[in-house]
């Protein structure tokens, strides 16, 4: 990926984090344990994103760029006042303080990622090239990747410094990240091989979110491809209901609450992909599916990725999260593969239905065709029904 889109990246990321900060508790959904994981998080994020222009994008600024030595250190004088204002919030407890240090760094953040997006991006697209955006976006990664995990104002902040001085404070932020949580890839560890939870779920969403942003770029979409977004999410829907929510509600404050409102949203969305499913004409009504087949698959993901996954992420240990993600992968391989309106509940029950009809999904997946559907409009749209 090209280093002009990876800072517009992490600048939505952090937008997107700030705005979940911003919700009070109660509204979002998570305890204050959730909201101290994202601020965690938050923190982490915008520490590497510093760390890696202040490594990759701001040298080449000084190289390529007319009056290149002003605008970088103008940019890292910004920077450097960012970086004091997380390491004073860090120290934030309460959520009225963690709320007051969203505010403070939203409106410092946002000065500096338009002055990047409006100023800096489009003149580096100007002065170089394509094949230098991109090997520049592969080091960026890696220094995304490997870099610090928290603010420190008073370091280096050029290259040479970084990677000496630097360095030392590298290490120690990985190291105090894997003492945070036992068991977490140290000696003695019982963690699972493979991705946690919150990994396999989130890795599950930007699949859907990608079918789903191919499906609108086509005026008349693609049969195929509607097929492997309803099949992506039936799959999702099912692994989810065996495993996730079962979890949930045993483990986050209001979890019962939570429990009944996601089986709900699933249930809709379950119904809306069923009719779409069987329906053999490509006339509105096909078409009207489809869009609140997006709209209800996207607000979805949306919610969980904002509440569900950060308090599951704030109250399970690392290796409850990496045992619960195993579980998640295995369910996948045997998991339905369409859309089924009166699969019921979760947990056992939903374990059930899928020795019953994932069988019956992937015999029909291997062998039989479906017909090609027709492009004629119906003259009456007939009741829907899926295949269970």
């Amino acid at each position: 990926m090209r280093i002009t889109e990876l800072v517009r990246q992490d600048h939505r990321e952090i937008n997107s984090l700030l705005d979940r900060l911003e919700r009070p508790p109660g509204q979002a959904g998570y305890d204050h344990e959730g909201r101290r994981y994202l601020f965690d998080r938050l923190v982490s994020v915008a520490s590497r994103h510093e760390a890696a222009e202040e490594l990759v994008l701001w040298p080449q600024v000084r190289r390529r760029l007319p009056g290149g030595s002003a605008v970088a250190d103008s940019a890292l004088q910004a920077e450097g006042d960012l970086k004091a204002v997380l390491d004073m919030a860090r120290a934030a407890r309460s959520d009225a303080e963690i709320g007051e240090a969203c505010r403070q760094l939203r409106i410092m953040a946002g000065d500096h990622a338009e002055f990047e997006e409006q100023v800096v991006i489009p003149q580096m697209q100007k002065h170089s090239t394509r094949v230098w955006d991109v090997m520049a976006g592969l080091r960026y990664r890696v220094v995304r990747r490997v870099g610090p995990t928290r603010p420190h104002p008073g370091g280096p902040d050029r290259p040479l410094g970084l990677a000496t001085a630097g360095a030392p404070a590298m290490v120690m932020d990985h190291l105090r990240d894997l003492k945070r949580r036992p068991g977490r890839g140290g000696a003695g560890s019982t963690r699972p091989d493979g991705p946690d939870a919150v990994a396999v779920l989130t890795g599950d969403h930007e699949r859907i979110q990608r079918l789903l942003a191919r499906i609108d770029e086509q005026p008349d979409p693609d049969d195929a491809l509607v097929r492997e977004a309803i099949r992506e999410l039936s799959v999702h829907d099912a692994i989810e209901r065996q495993h996730l929510y079962p979890v949930v509600r045993l483990r986050l404050l209001d979890g019962g609450r939570q429990y009944d409102h996601l089986l709900s949203e699933h249930g809709r969305i379950t119904e809306v992909a069923a009719d779409l499913d069987v329906y053999p004409y490509r006339d509105q009504a096909w078409r009207g599916w489809l869009a609140e087949l997006a709209r209800l698959a996207r607000t979805h993901m949306e919610s969980e990725e904002a509440t569900i996954l950060p308090a599951l992420a704030a109250r399970l240990t690392v290796e409850e999260l990496a045992e619960l993600g195993a579980r998640l992968e295995r369910a996948r391989s045997k998991a339905p593969t369409r859309p089924h309106r009166h699969a019921v509940g979760a947990g056992r029950a939903a374990r059930m239905t899928a020795r019953l009809v994932g069988p019956v999904d992937r015999t029909r997946d291997r062998w039989r065709r479906r017909r090609p559907r027709s492009y004629q409009r119906a003259e009456s749209v007939p009741g829907a029904s899926s295949g269970t």
